[in-house]
């Protein structure tokens, strides 16, 4: 059986287009997916639930992890790979069970979410990109956690929504900048290392405020170099700025994404131009909505006596567990099963793809569908204005996140009345 036009949930694009085949219980794209998705759209139908390493009946792995959980005084309910209908029931059970919240990807979130709670920005969205940007600029990227960004929003067809259209697409940084590896028609405009891209950006809103500038270079760079660039970036009658946090994991990212943003707003002065952040993989564009809409705060976030406190100066989940700060581990993965949870000497229960292999010391490991693929469900796209319903080509009987955590949460209840 083919099936077409199919939503692929494994990267944040979630691309549409995709043509996926089912041969006995699993899933195989035939057409226009990504290696990304031909990798991972085949999952198994089932596995074993486990308990201490051991296989087990689901109903007494759910009915130990409960146990877990209830004894549990300082939990933590990370990874948060899921889709939107997990989420929900993810925020529903840390409010029960008084729970921290963070994402995998919580760290290269924040250096986004922190810079735009400073001062906002312009942000564009997929559509505009591909129909209305005549001039692109990659800051420290290519796009690599986005596989066909450049074939679905960047190709350079001369012809947009609009009318004609002829797009420039400029790489600032240090992103793979080996020839082989950078798309056709990305030019290298500053080879700089990424560390240095907060200086590149203040830098260019000096210029274009026409702040004298004693400097002939800037690091080895003839200014006349970054000048020409400006003039490009100034001559778009719609520019887009794009970057991957996840890429910048460096000290003072955040800072460099605040310039970033800077500059976009300093150039709508005489042209416009917008920013599209890249990320929020393995629902992590969905788990930010989805606990600003419950909770009133993105994360990271945590539960005190059933109130949401946001804490986004928060550790990073290695951190709080590797200081003993939490007690107990419920790590989430269900579309990627290289996603493992962090060594932690807490007791640790992971809901994941069938095919993932929990690693020793995990208590219980209870395999759930993968929305997309053997479940339907919805998620939020990058640019975190369109949400996509998700297919389930290849239906199992797994049960989602959703119903296990909600069972969890029963079980909870059952043990407090």
């Amino acid at each position: 059986m083919s099936l077409d036009h199919v939503v692929c949930p494994f990267c944040s694009l979630l691309c549409d287009d995709l043509r996926v085949d089912v041969r006995d219980g699993r899933a195989s794209v035939a057409a226009q997916g990504c290696e990304r998705a031909r990798a991972l759209f085949p999952v198994p139908a089932g596995a074993d639930a486990l308990v201490d390493g051991r296989p087990a009946d689901p109903g007494d792995a759910l009915a130990h992890a409960a146990r877990l959980l209830a004894r549990a005084r300082r939990p933590l309910l990370a990874g948060l790979g899921c889709d939107i209908h997990g989420l929900r029931a993810a925020v529903r059970l840390a409010e029960r069970s008084g729970a921290r919240l963070d994402h995998m990807h919580g760290a290269a979130q924040l250096r986004n979410l922190l810079p735009l709670r400073r001062g906002g920005s312009v942000l564009s969205t997929l559509s505009e990109l591909r129909n209305r940007a005549d001039v692109v600029l990659l800051a420290g990227t290519l796009g690599a956690a986005a596989p066909r960004l450049f074939e679905r929003c960047l190709d350079d067809s001369g012809q947009g929504l609009f009318g004609e259209l002829h797009r420039r697409v400029l790489i600032v940084g240090s992103p793979l900048l080996r020839p082989r590896l950078r798309p056709a028609g990305a030019e290298l405009a500053i080879d700089c290392p990424n560390e240095s891209l907060g200086e590149l950006f203040g830098l260019l809103r000096a210029r274009l405020a026409g702040a004298p500038l004693q400097a002939a270079s800037w690091r080895g760079i003839d200014m006349a170099r970054i000048d020409a660039l400006l003039d490009t970036l100034r001559a778009a009658r719609y520019g887009v700025l794009l970057w991957d946090a996840g890429e910048l994991d460096h000290p003072g990212a955040d800072l460099a994404v605040r310039a970033m943003l800077d500059l976009v707003v300093d150039l709508n002065a005489a042209t416009r131009w917008a920013a599209l952040p890249l990320g929020g993989d393995d629902g992590g564009a969905s788990a930010q909505q989805v606990c600003t809409w419950l909770a009133g705060y993105p994360l990271r976030m945590r539960f005190a006596q059933g109130v949401p406190r946001s804490d986004p100066l928060q550790r990073t989940a290695d951190e709080l567990l590797a200081d003993d700060e939490c007690d107990l581990l419920l790590w989430i993965s269900a579309f990627d099963p290289a996603r493992l949870p962090p060594p932690t000497r807490c007791p640790t229960i992971v809901l994941g793809r069938a095919d993932m292999r929990a690693p020793p010391g995990v208590e219980v490991f209870i395999p759930v569908a993968t929305p997309g693929v053997q479940q339907r469900g919805a998620l939020t796209r990058v640019d975190q204005v369109v949400t996509l319903p998700l297919g389930a080509p290849a239906p199992a009987s797994l049960p989602g996140v959703a119903e296990v955590l909600a069972r969890l949460q029963q079980e909870l209840v059952h043990a407090a009345a």
